[in-house]
């Protein structure tokens, strides 16, 4: 009886866990490793963004904003601006992740899409 307790509370907290609420993750002046013009950035930002998923447009030299749809349930919108040194990825909009912007939090799911938006850019960064 102890255990089957035990594991429910478990799987009690484990769920409640996946529903907290995080601060949104903004990617700060992440250096561009290899040095290289601001066009070969901005094309390694759009074929980064566009191998996750996202949509990529070019709003004006220096600035993109991309966006992404998942299952038509959830939205997140990002700004993207760049030179030839470094990049910046600031949180834009959502839809359906539970943004707070009182606290300036969201669900943790949104972080990983930064993280992976992040790592995907600098893949193809590498590549230049």
């Amino acid at each position: 009886m102890k255990i089957k307790l035990i594991l429910i509370l478990i799987a009690g907290l484990t769920l409640a866990a996946c529903k907290t609420l995080v601060p949104v993750m903004d990617i700060n002046n992440q250096v561009v490793v290899n040095q290289t013009s601001a066009d070969n950035v901005k094309k390694a930002i759009l074929a980064g963004a566009a191998s996750r998923g996202w949509l990529p447009k070019v709003v004006k030299p220096g600035h993109i904003n991309a966006s992404i749809d998942v299952r038509g349930k959830h939205r997140a919108v990002v700004d993207i601006f760049y030179t030839n040194e470094n990049y910046s990825i600031k949180y834009n909009e959502t839809y359906g992740l539970k943004y707070d912007a009182s606290t300036g939090k969201i669900h943790p799911n949104y972080n990983n899409w930064m993280v992976h938006l992040k790592n995907s850019i600098n893949a193809h960064l590498y590549k230049m």
